[in-house]
């Protein structure tokens, strides 16, 4: 992994560590904290590679173009070219190579195999509103599935327990992570005094936290959080 295949995706990828002026800029403000806090906790921070087309961000913070990295959008993707993501390496060289198509603004709902061990694939082609435009069924002898952590493992476990894929078995769906998401919350007491001393923005970077805890602790438990919290 480490000496052939991360090295190859590297160089398809053009990744490349934030560049210091960008560093120092306000909008990376978060960076330097969690820098600073990191270093006086005995570590040393490192800077890891980034799928970032640094220009196009530089623009933002001149206000050349719409403003995405450096506001928070890179989660929910960046719409202004700042992230050099698959859809203009991996998958543009996968179409451009006549062996790949690529449908785009559809939803699998289910896998299954027939007698004769051909998948079958329940697919939903819907418009950008959400709207379902058309329900179809695609065939294929070999099926590779990269629906991320939830969505491979909702897709297997559906077509376990509906007998669809009947050779799967029981450790489907054990070890189940979220592709490498962690939060980490801290036990408060005396929320009701402490809150008055946090400043907003601790507030709202503890209401992150809170949010991101494991779904096996309730809702109702985060919402008490939350409100105790920011209660008044």
């Amino acid at each position: 992994m480490r000496d052939t295949f991360y090295p190859r995706v590297k160089k398809m990828l053009d990744l490349s560590h934030l560049p210091d002026n960008l560093y120092k800029q306000s909008a990376w403000g978060h960076s330097r904290v969690w820098d600073k806090q990191a270093r006086a906790a005995g570590y040393t921070p490192e800077a890891i590679d980034g799928i970032w087309n640094w220009d196009v961000v530089r623009k933002e913070s001149r206000f050349w173009n719409r403003r995405s990295a450096t506001v928070g959008e890179s989660n929910h993707g960046n719409a202004n070219g700042a992230k050099f993501d698959v859809t203009q390496n991996y998958l543009k060289y996968a179409e451009e190579s006549g062996f790949t198509k690529v449908y785009s603004g559809t939803q699998v709902k289910g896998i299954s195999q027939d007698a004769n061990g051909i998948y079958l694939v329940e697919v939903e082609q819907m418009d950008p509103m959400g709207e379902i435009l058309d329900k179809y069924t695609s065939s294929c002898g070999r099926l590779f599935m990269a629906a991320g952590s939830i969505g491979t493992t909702e897709l297997l476990l559906r077509a376990r327990e509906r007998g669809d894929l009947p050779k799967l078995n029981e450790h489907v769906g054990e070890g189940w992570g979220t592709n490498g998401d962690a939060a980490l919350f801290v036990r408060l007491h005396h929320l009701g005094a402490l809150h008055r001393q946090l400043y907003p923005p601790v507030k709202f970077i503890m209401w992150l936290l809170i949010c991101r805890l494991p779904c096996k602790i309730g809702t109702p438990f985060k919402c008490l959080l939350i409100r105790k919290l920011f209660l008044i």
